[in-house]
């Protein structure tokens, strides 16, 4: 059947299978789209849909050409059955012109819609560009720059772009200066221009961007150092910098100059180098100064986390800012916040004299010994929780669990003040029922580092809640760990306390005051006061 012997008919809607080549992305929770639905309920679909018969399916089935989000607005809308103009059997090039005039050359296609169009006739006309511009009526930089936001565009933009009402007006050139990026770049810039009150003019989201990025010649450290952190190597040798992308960030075409302005496109691993090269100095100081203390000042890291690396760390309550001659200052290290890096004096303030502590008794100090067991149980766990890798997770769903505990206590970038008992609910809840899809497994997998990281710091406090207990148990329950030899270590390192009575007795008897000896008592008579008294008497008479 040709094009002119198309029918208009009334089909089942689960007999029509969509076609690939459609480049809309059709958001169902979008208000225009609802509104359809609520159109499509009222009065059915008005302006049929283009099918024809379908190539490969079964018989009695039809493969969707045009009217896509008709379509999903009547089956949202409860319909069994939808007009369509049915073309009957055509062949893959009838079929697509059809779908070329009704979906590819409309005028209101997003930017991302355009970049999909584009990929689609791309492939059609073997990756000849300007077969494909000539068809859709388009410059050749045009097509170019479609197929470029297509092709390079991270997923997490193109979710955000689809569906945040932020970027409704960003256009084409807007997305390109976030498409030349690194994927990964682009991933952690995103949510990051929310200081634009008006969408920003293209040069100014340019600028935004490259003020972000960093001059390598003002690293604080050696470009060409592979050893600062081993993991990432040396800066010099590094693809993630804009001079491997000339153009991008530099008008010049000056090879030198390009070189000359060389910026870091990987903030992430800009800010590793920083916290490194921080520690370093502080150690390198630490011996010329053996007063230097470490100073936090933002809320960038935590202070147990910073404690692993420095020691001690001083906070805004304990220290006071003073000059450098202030009797008792002391120089300190700014190991976060925005003023990383640099050296202040402080006074430390005196901690108030405490009161006089009770006597314990002996159930106070098994109190006590219990929590500095649990205590250390709780380190050890940490510390084997950073260690495990994800192959090695005990329980049999080992995505799920990741994906669970992640989901709970958040991850190394992103923790949550932790409510235990809420938050065992919520993580068994989780995990009673199970999904082995390999996509996940792999997602799990690449989320494990950075989740182990938020276990270890939010799970586990406060260690005097009895409900810690439990949920360090459980997690040690779900991720292997022999968290009763944990317990027995912890009790040989702590042992019991001495019963505080005995204690006493043996303190007091080996105490100087006790161990002098007394002088012996003279034989005789008893002379009491009275006694003296009449003495005295007898004499006067």
């Amino acid at each position: 059947m040709s094009k002119s012997k198309a029918q208009l008919a009334a089909l089942k809607i689960d007999s029509i299978i969509p076609s690939g080549d459609n480049p809309r992305t059709i958001n169902k929770k979008d208000p225009a789209f609802l509104e359809l639905v609520e159109s499509v309920k009222a009065q059915g679909v008005i302006v049929p849909v283009h099918v024809r018969l379908h190539p490969k399916g079964q018989v009695g089935t039809y493969e969707l050409l045009a009217g896509e989000r008709r379509l999903l607005a009547a089956r949202q809308a409860g319909w069994l059955v939808i007009r369509a103009i049915n073309h009957g059997e055509l062949s893959d090039d009838e079929a697509f012109e059809i779908t070329f005039a009704e979906n590819f050359a409309r005028e209101d296609l997003t930017t991302l819609e355009q970049g999909k169009a584009v990929a689609t006739l791309m492939v059609r006309y073997k990756n000849d560009i300007e077969a494909v511009a000539s068809k859709m009526g388009k410059s050749t930089r045009w097509v170019a720059q479609r197929a470029s936001i297509h092709k390079n565009l991270s997923n997490k933009w193109k979710d955000a772009l689809a569906e945040n009402e932020k970027y409704k007006d960003w256009t084409a050139s807007h997305i390109q200066e976030i498409a030349w990026l690194p994927k990964e770049t682009q991933d952690q810039l995103l949510g990051g221009f929310d200081t634009f009150i008006e969408v920003p003019t293209v040069k100014e989201l340019a600028k935004e961007i490259t003020g972000r990025l960093m001059l390598l010649k003002k690293a604080p450290w050696d470009p060409g150092d592979a050893e600062l952190v081993k993991k990432a190597g040396a800066c010099s040798q590094c693809p993630k910098r804009s001079c491997k992308q000339p153009g991008l960030f530099d008008d010049v075409k000056d090879p030198e100059a390009i070189k000359k302005n060389d910026r870091c496109l990987d903030p992430k691993c800009w800010e590793a180098k920083v916290q490194a090269r921080v520690e370093q100095k502080f150690h390198e100081l630490k011996k010329k100064h053996p007063k230097l203390v470490a100073l936090k000042t933002g809320y960038g890291q935590t202070a147990k986390g910073l404690k692993k690396r420095y020691g001690h760390i001083y906070q805004a309550w304990d220290h006071e800012t003073v000059k450098k001659k202030t009797k008792g200052a002391v120089p300190a290290l700014v190991v976060d916040g925005d003023s990383l890096g640099s050296i202040r004096y402080i006074r430390i303030r005196k901690s108030p004299q405490p009161a006089k502590p009770k006597k314990k008794t002996l159930k106070d100090l098994k109190a006590e010994l219990e929590y500095s067991r649990w205590s250390l149980v709780y380190e050890k766990a940490s510390d084997v929780i950073g260690e495990l890798d994800f192959e090695k997770i005990a329980h049999k769903n080992k995505v799920l669990v990741v994906l669970s505990l992640a989901a709970v206590y958040g991850t190394g970038d992103s923790y949550r003040y932790s409510n235990n008992k809420k938050d065992l609910e919520e993580l068994k809840g989780f995990l009673s029922e199970s999904d082995s899809n390999k996509a996940l497994q792999n997602a799990a997998a690449k989320l494990w580092p950075s989740a182990k990281e938020g276990i270890s710091e939010e799970a586990f406090y406060p260690q005097g809640d009895p409900q810690t207990k439990a949920v360090v148990k459980y997690i040690c329950e779900l991720l292997g760990i022999d968290i009763a030899a944990l317990k027995k270590e912890a009790d040989e390192a702590i042992p019991e306390p001495e019963e505080p009575v005995k204690a006493k007795a043996e303190a007091k008897a080996q105490s100087p005051k006790n161990t002098k000896k007394k002088k012996p008592k003279k034989a005789g008579k008893k002379t009491t006061p009275k006694t003296k008294k009449k003495k005295a008497k007898k004499v006067k008479k």
